[in-house]
């Protein structure tokens, strides 16, 4: 038997909410002892004793997402619920059809500007541009190195070193940080024009392709990249 305290940000979190988290990790963890063997993957957040998960104020759905990858997989979302509400970041509302555009859009550019692409580094903030940003990357075919630049330059420029991306993806924000930074291509994304619909790039990806490359805080030494598919 073990005990498990939460603290939580309650300008975040309503004590519903929380309350909610703590009954799906039970959920989670009950089934994890009933069936210890099963494939991690196998696993789902669930509310002890149901078969689906509701949020607050988020309407049931029965979708079948059946994609052969994330960025179909979100394809797919934005086609069923163009309308809902995908990102907020506090300054940015998006809905599934505008976030998908706006992917679409950045992976036009990588697609022109970084032929053959296969790993790109972003450097963006933590709001919907990141989002964005990583759907686009995937949605171009290549995997992502996601940068933050909180954290400093000797850092940064660490992480590069050792990740070796074909291209840095920085926005007017951060430009002046990317410029800093040596060993890769820069590109600066272009500001969105809402008024124009960008198609979903046709690029064929598998479900076993990198996807992301997540590195080690190092604080043990070295820093060391692991490949998420």
């Amino acid at each position: 038997r073990f005990w498990i305290d939460f603290e939580y940000n309650t300008d975040l979190f309503s004590p519903t909410t929380i309350d909610l988290m703590v009954k799906c990790l039970n959920g989670l963890l009950e089934d994890i002892a009933t069936t210890p063997d099963a494939l991690l993957s196998s696993y789902h957040l669930r509310l002890p004793a149901t078969k689906a998960l509701n949020w607050p104020g988020q309407k049931p759905t029965n979708i079948k997402l059946d994609a052969k990858n994330i960025s179909a997989q979100f394809e797919l979302q934005a086609a069923q619920t163009p309308d809902a509400l995908a990102v907020d970041d506090g300054k940015e509302s998006l809905s599934y059809d505008e976030l998908n555009n706006r992917a679409n859009a950045i992976a036009e550019q990588l697609i022109k500007s970084s032929t053959g692409a296969k790993r790109i580094a972003l450097l963006l903030g933590h709001d919907s541009g990141m989002v964005a940003g990583l759907l686009g990357t995937l949605k171009a075919g290549a995997q992502y190195l996601a940068l933050d630049p909180r954290q400093p330059e000797q850092r940064l420029q660490h992480l590069i070193n050792l990740g070796k991306p074909d291209v840095l993806l920085t926005d007017k924000t951060y430009e002046k940080l990317a410029s800093s930074l040596t060993g890769t291509t820069i590109i600066c994304i272009t500001e969105p024009d809402n008024n124009t619909l960008y198609s979903n790039p046709e690029i064929a990806t598998q479900p076993d392709d990198p996807a992301y490359i997540l590195f080690t805080s190092g604080s043990t030494g070295i820093p060391k990249g692991v490949i998420q598919t």
